[in-house]
Order: structure tokens, then C-alpha cells, then sequence
């Protein structure tokens, strides 16, 4: 295979994508755009994660508030979409886009919140129970050029978050 040489550029879905299409980026991981995509633009679903609520294990948080994964941001809109279809008024702690401290958050008994079960929550948080909630999920992806679909640097991707 080719040497190839990746440069990570952080930021939220719609920066990354604003960023490749202004030609900035060759590709990006990022979660699924809600919109239709133009022909030019491929997106390659690579995991996802059903959306729900997590808690602290064994205790009844009814009333506490919620810890809101940001709405700005495309996956925190499906969460928050779960939170009005499930919860009549639900009451906010505080919003944010960092599903790490929102973990932190819930496990210091700061409130509960609705978020994607990514791959280190059960490992980095096992105190924290996760319940399936509705449908939603939040869909990562690979969004590249679709004439780029073989680019050594894609695969390099691809390869990188198998297994």
C-alpha cells in the first residue's frame, strides 16, 4: 500500500463537512449530514449507535434533569429528538456538545442524559446503565469525493476503525 500521511483536523460534523467541501479536507469522519447529499459527495456508513438514555445503575433518577447533547450538532439532534418524542416537558441541567463529560456528568449524579451508546461508554463507565430509547441512531461515516472512493488514504480509514 501506498505511504499515506493523515492529518487530524477536530471539530463537529458540520464544520468538518463545511471544511471538505471547501477543499480544506480530502475526506472526513463524521456523523451522517442530515440532508441529501450532491452526486459528487459520498458518504460510507462505518458504525452506528442506537440512541438512549443513561443513568446511573441501580438508581431511580425520574426527576432529574437533563444533561442535553447539543442540538446544534447532527448526531445531539437525533438524541434531542428522542428527549421531546419520550419526555413531555423535559427539564435541562445544561447543553453541550462532549459526550465524555456528559458521561462524567451522569456518573456524579448531575442528571441523566439521551446519547449514542458509542464504543467506550460500557467500557469507560460501567457504573452507568444504557436503555434503548425509540429508533434514532446516530450514523458515523466516511465522507469522501466519489471519484476518490479507492484512494489509498480512504482504505487507510476504513481499515482504521474495523474491529
Amino acid at each position: 500500500m501506498p505511504e499515506v500521511e493523515l492529518s487530524v483536523h477536530p471539530g463537529s460534523s458540520a464544520q468538518l463537512y463545511r471544511a471538505f467541501q471547501d477543499g480544506e479536507l480530502d475526506a472526513a469522519l463524521c456523523v451522517a449530514p442530515p440532508f441529501e447529499l450532491p452526486k459528487s459527495i459520498r458518504f460510507e456508513v462505518l458504525a452506528r449507535h442506537p440512541v438512549g438514555l443513561i443513568q446511573r445503575a441501580g438508581i431511580d433518577e425520574t426527576d432529574a434533569p437533563f444533561i442535553v447533547y447539543s442540538r446544534n450538532i447532527w448526531g445531539g439532534a437525533a438524541c434531542w429528538r428522542v428527549i421531546e418524542r419520550h419526555t413531555a416537558t423535559p427539564k435541562t441541567l445544561c447543553e453541550l456538545d462532549a459526550l465524555e463529560t456528559i458521561a462524567i456528568m451522569v456518573h456524579s449524579g448531575s442528571g441523566i442524559a439521551m446519547v449514542p451508546q458509542w464504543e467506550g461508554l460500557a467500557a469507560r463507565f460501567p457504573d452507568l446503565e444504557f436503555k434503548r430509547v425509540g429508533t434514532e441512531y446516530r450514523v458515523l461515516g466516511l465522507l469522501s469525493h466519489t471519484h476518490d472512493v479507492d484512494y489509498p488514504m480512504a482504505a487507510v480509514i476504513r481499515d482504521g476503525t474495523e474491529g
